[in-house]
């Protein structure tokens, strides 16, 4: 399995445009708060190489064989704000 990113030990927050269903777009904001749950993926170019590693981890996360379903999105990390004086 590959190293867990624990140098981002999170939480990291996400604001997430889901437009898979034209009638009912939806933002969606997520909080991943356990370090295990974020891993690096092996590009080649703009593609990922690693499904079966990442089908297999996420199996291996929540115990169970999920369906993997691509929707239509964009997703944007929420950095925190720091206030300077």
């Amino acid at each position: 399995m590959a190293p867990i990113l624990h140098a981002l030990a999170g939480p990291w927050r996400l604001l997430i445009l889901d437009t898979s269903d034209a009638d009912d777009p939806r933002w969606v904001l997520v909080t991943v708060d356990h370090p295990e749950d974020v891993r690096p993926a092996r590009m080649i170019g703009r593609r990922y190489d690693d499904w079966a590693e990442t089908t297999e981890w996420t199996h291996e996360r929540l115990g169970v064989h999920p369906a993997l379903v691509p929707i239509a999105a964009m997703v944007w990390r929420v950095e925190e704000q720091r206030a300077t004086t």
